[in-house]
């Protein structure tokens, strides 16, 4: 006797940042400058424990690097957490990639625990989909582990139901593209990423469009 085929769910991925959550950069880039230009002393909302680490990090990095304390005196604060030149990877906004490592590390829950719902709206769609269409893969691109339990943090909250959560390199993300049958990737695609930030009533009408047009891929496979 032959066994019935289970026909497998098409699986779509969504890249978290920028699509379903807006990462707390301005504030935590403000009180980072603050950390370095001003004083450890004054970034409170960090621990006894890291704040001697940072102390003994920033201290040594400027006797190596004075020109750093001219370089973020200059680079501005961005308007909002999003807007047109905004460089979603952060490179701009550091000295060098040593301190950009070290900002996401050790601000992770305050970009991405305290990470922002881009649109409310939009949570429903994707749980919807889940539901109705596909399984729902959501991509998280992590450079250090704490940003695990702060992603795990904000999707407690955020009231996302999906398949699965999957964290990866920039590497991985990139061979990931013939698992799915879309794949929503701000970082790759500016028009893609959601900048809105609040409670609306409507889901974002580009994520929407999306969202239709794999179901008619799905329907002629």
């Amino acid at each position: 006797m032959k066994k019935k085929k289970v026909s497998r769910r098409p699986r779509v991925g969504i890249v978290i940042d920028y699509s379903l959550r807006v990462p707390n950069f301005k504030e935590s880039y403000l009180k980072f400058k603050e950390q370095v230009l001003v004083g450890v002393a004054s970034a409170a909302n960090l621990g006894e424990e890291d704040i001697l680490d940072e102390n003994n990090f920033w201290e040594k990095e400027k006797k190596l690097h004075p020109e750093m304390i001219t370089f973020y005196s200059k680079t501005p604060v961005p308007n909002s957490n999003w807007e047109p030149g905004f460089d979603l990877t952060y490179t701009k906004y550091f000295f060098n990639k040593d301190h950009l490592s070290k900002f996401l590390e050790e601000w992770s829950f305050n970009l991405f625990g305290q990470g922002i719902i881009a649109n409310k709206a939009d949570i429903n769609i994707v749980n919807l989909a889940q539901s109705k269409l596909f399984d729902v893969v959501l991509l998280d691109v992590i450079t250090h582990t704490r940003k695990v339990a702060n992603t795990f943090a904000f999707l407690s909250k955020s009231g996302l139901f999906v398949k699965e959560v999957r964290f990866v390199s920039e590497s991985e993300l990139e061979s990931l593209g013939k698992e799915f049958i879309g794949l929503w990737n701000p970082f790759l695609e500016e028009g893609k990423v959601i900048e809105g930030v609040g409670k609306f009533e409507k889901p974002t009408q580009k994520l929407l469009d999306w969202f239709m047009e794999l179901e008619t891929k799905q329907n002629t496979l």
